[in-house]
């Protein structure tokens, strides 16, 4: 507008009529370097920045970096490069005008519980975990002069920010941790259970298949209110409500107060899957005024669902070597989906559990296993003796705290694998809600895998599952005769004990021998319990266990790879078609 209080302003709703310029009007807007910029964050109020960092990632294409653990660790190193400056849990803030030190800085906000299923759609906050906030962001961020704002870069990243409230007791841990053991604290518990994962899981190449947390912080003067949050969890407002304290004296609060709020919370940043996996495998549709846009089939192919199932039983069977063991287990939500780059389906990965050699095809998503953090105010009961205190959210030896017994924590996980092979996760329920049930041919082999687990004698060993119902991702020459090359590479002599997962040869009669897979010695003497295919059906990919007299067992030549058959559809399984390798 003119600066003149006299003249009339430029056309607009009150001077209707009047004839624009053939030029653009100019404003006499100053163009500078710095910017104030409104940016979304978990405080109430809309909060001003001073500054934002552009930065860049140091990989192009953002969707391959999931396709490897090596990538990924790639890009949390240079997270962590970017925003710790000397340690995890330094302070910073979440909004203002922090410069470095604050977080929208670095990140843009985009949505609240990024995982919410369609049941809690209209109120995203209602199965938020009690106390906690989940945001999803993207990072790096660009400012958009057209628009004004903050967006996100065109190779961004998505990071989940999780928020969590702390009593006086919670932080009091961080700042003397010597007096107590922060492990006792299920805040603390969570950090530790994240950090062990990125430490001993993924960086040892033990399973891609869980959620890694790049670093975490701590706020001082927090400005989010834990009241209205727990007013719009519950859809009501109420009479009283309960400020943070003004800690003066932070020993005398510890003694007087240990579990009010502390004024401080929590902040974690971690990777960020793109749907739940009731999410994944559901309808989807984005509303246009009258029309609604499919966004997402929900529907998925076998060949999908049983690489995502077997990744999803591999994560739990890694939870339980590791002995570590959730109370609120929930297939939607501890399981999360990541599209990753599907590479004309010639990639695969392959797992190596217990000696047994797996090749899963890369079929363009990563299973990533989370915790939810939620409440459980029941008696707290790992074992069969209950008590008093309140339960802890994970249970484990690994982490810290109260020690349990180590069986008792494979119970738990085993619960958990019942659960996910559960029939009734995919019911009629599920269609109501949108949901898109896995194609009968999968829903048989859970089934069968539920029954199994389910019957008197059950094993409770989760690796037991995977050898004996994904054999489709075994060597598929498992079964099958050697040809006249491959017999030159049989030895007679070498009489090296035989190892559990090793493919050996077995003449099954004079001059005719085909590759089986050792499993062990069996019960019976001088047999051993091999893995073979049947004969009258030589070209299934269903595998039979068999006992046969260990005599007839024979090495093959270390030094010759051992050809598997080609497959129209399916990954071609030659190391220079392996993703990675993963050892269990």
């Amino acid at each position: 507008m003119t600066s003149n209080p006299m003249t009339s302003p430029y056309p607009g709703a009150f001077h209707p009529g009047q004839v624009g310029p053939m030029y653009d009007p100019n404003y006499d807007i100053p163009i500078i370097k710095q910017y104030n910029i409104d940016v979304s964050g978990p405080d109430i109020d809309h909060a001003k920045l001073s500054s934002i960092f552009e930065d860049m990632l140091p990989i192009d294409n953002i969707k391959e970096t999931y396709n490897t653990l090596s990538e990924r660790l790639t890009l949390n190193d240079f997270i962590r490069s970017t925003f710790i400056k000397n340690h995890d849990g330094e302070d910073i803030r979440l909004t203002g005008t922090g410069g470095e030190s604050c977080l929208v800085s670095y990140l843009k906000f985009i949505r609240l519980n990024p995982n919410v299923t369609k049941a809690y759609a209209t109120n995203p906050y209602k199965n938020l975990p009690e106390n906690t906030l989940i945001y999803k962001s993207c990072y790096p961020i660009r400012y958009d002069d057209s628009k004004r704002s903050v967006i996100c870069a065109r190779n961004s990243v998505s990071i989940n920010i999780r928020i969590y409230k702390m009593n006086i007791e919670e932080y009091f841990m961080k700042v003397n941790s010597q007096r107590n053991d922060p492990a006792r604290y299920n805040i603390w518990r969570e950090i530790f259970w994240y950090e062990y994962v990125r430490e001993q899981i993924l960086k040892r190449r033990m399973c891609p298949n869980f959620v890694n947390m790049y670093s975490y912080f701590v706020e001082q003067d927090s400005k989010i209110d834990f009241n209205k949050l727990k007013e719009a969890k519950e859809n009501k407002s109420t009479c009283t409500s309960q400020g943070k304290v003004n800690i003066n004296d932070l020993e005398e609060a510890l003694r007087e107060r240990p579990r009010d709020y502390s004024g401080r919370v929590l902040v974690a940043l971690t990777e960020s899957p793109h749907y739940n996996i009731y999410e994944w495998a559901s309808k989807a549709y984005e509303r246009d005024g009258n029309v609604h846009r499919m966004v997402n089939t929900g529907f998925h192919t076998k060949q999908v669902w049983l690489s995502v199932f077997f990744q999803m039983i591999s994560a739990l069977y890694t939870l339980q070597k590791c002995k570590i063991g959730f109370r609120n287990f929930a297939i939607d939500e501890n399981f999360f989906v990541k599209e990753i780059s599907k590479q004309n389906n010639n990639t695969f990965w392959r797992y190596c559990i217990d000696g047994i050699e797996y090749y899963v095809p890369n079929e363009g998503f990563l299973v990533q296993f989370d915790s939810n953090f939620k409440e459980d105010k029941k008696l707290y009961q790992v074992g069969d003796k209950p008590s008093n205190k309140p339960r802890y959210k994970i249970y484990s030896n690994r982490i810290g705290g109260e020690e349990f017994k180590e069986e008792d924590i494979e119970k738990l996980v085993f619960k958990s694998f019942l659960k996910t092979v559960n029939p009734n996760s995919f019911s009629k329920r599920f269609e109501n809600a949108g949901g898109v049930r896995p194609p009968e041919s999968v829903m048989s082999l859970i089934t069968k895998i539920y029954t199994d687990a389910n019957s008197p004698n059950a094993s409770k060993n989760i690796g037991y599952y995977l050898s004996n119902y994904f054999t489709m991702f075994m060597n598929n020459r498992v079964g099958t005769y050697l040809d006249e090359a491959e017999l030159n590479n049989l030895r007679r002599n070498d009489t090296r004990d035989f190892t559990k997962g090793r493919i050996v040869v077995q003449e099954t009669e004079a001059d005719s021998y085909k590759f089986v897979m050792y499993l062990g010695s069996s019960k019976t003497p001088g047999y051993s319990s091999v893995m073979t295919r049947e004969e009258t059906n030589t070209y299934s990919n269903d595998l039979i266990h068999q006992d046969v007299p260990t005599s007839t067992l024979y090495h093959y030549s270390r030094f010759e790879n051992i050809t598997q058959k080609f497959k129209a559809g399916e990954p071609i399984r030659s190391d220079e078609f392996c993703l990675e390798t993963y050892i269990m």
